[in-house]
């Protein structure tokens, strides 16, 4: 009879102390009122005026986007209405302004991206107590691709029926993707799309005022495409190679090309990640 008063004891005491008062089962009691771990639905822009949803949770950093701070609804569950401290968090290169809860299901504030932000989904969580919300793949705001593209210019100079001319120079780009694309090409629709012309539109007729022979462009200097078909996925495009944009052309006269001032336009096009 003893043993089994003394094994009673121990599991009374042992229960009185895993139950500490402050616990309920719904969540932490705080103040007088329940916290719960919160959950992030949906982040929004949001309308200066009126408040309401404004599109798609993207912003750029502040080098280019002159005004700032960008305003954000956050959508979900479970956000404390009686005054407790809320707070947002949206990875290392977002600045949070003020967080003000508009209801248990919303919350809004300002980010502020950093200039030297990457692009891509950042996570935001909201906190609040002892909770933060898990990560749900809802709960993303997208910093946007950005670029500054310098393309090169050339000239090939005094050309005459031999062999190829070549020339070379290299253009530059300032992007805060990780992966990215840069096409190169000739994009007139003329019927000589791609041969350099006096007009530099490639209209007019071959071998008068449209040399004969398609101009032929390169971003190593060994293996040329054709100027219309560009420098493409299947060629060679600039992905992810540096901040350098090297072009190689070559040109061949005919023998039946007409003297004069022959031109062409090579448009390099970005292709943002995000």
């Amino acid at each position: 009879m003893k043993k089994f008063l003394a094994i009673c004891l121990v599991l009374v005491m042992v229960l009185a102390i895993a139950l500490p008062t402050a616990v309920s089962a719904s969540g932490t009691t705080i103040n007088g009122h329940v916290i719960v771990q919160p959950v992030v639905s949906s982040v929004m822009l949001r309308d200066s005026g009126t408040g309401a949803d404004a599109g798609t949770a993207e912003g750029y950093p502040t080098h280019d986007n002159p005004s700032g701070a960008i305003l954000v609804n956050i959508h979900g569950t479970n956000f404390d209405i009686q005054g407790d401290t809320v707070t947002v968090t949206a990875g290392s290169n977002i600045t949070v302004g003020t967080v003000t809860v508009d209801g248990a299901t919303q919350i809004h504030t300002t980010f502020t991206i950093a200039a030297n932000s990457q692009s891509g989904p950042v996570d935001v969580q909201v906190g609040q107590g002892d909770y933060t919300s898990d990560v749900n793949g809802n709960d993303q705001f997208i910093i946007g691709s950005f670029a500054t593209l310098t393309p090169p210019t050339i000239s090939l100079g005094l050309m005459s029926p031999s062999a190829p001319k070549t020339a070379n120079a290299s253009g530059s780009i300032i992007t805060n993707d990780t992966t990215w694309a840069v096409t190169v090409s000739e994009s007139t629709n003329s019927a000589h799309a791609g041969h350099m012309s006096v007009n530099g539109t490639g209209v007019g007729t071959i071998g008068t005022n449209v040399l004969t022979n398609e101009f032929q462009i390169s971003k190593d200097g060994n293996t040329y495409y054709a100027s219309h078909t560009g420098i493409s996925s299947s060629g060679a495009t600039y992905l992810n190679s540096g901040t350098t944009l090297p072009l190689f052309v070559r040109q061949t006269i005919d023998n039946s090309d007409g003297a004069g001032v022959y031109q062409i336009t090579i448009t390099f096009t970005w292709s943002p990640a995000y």
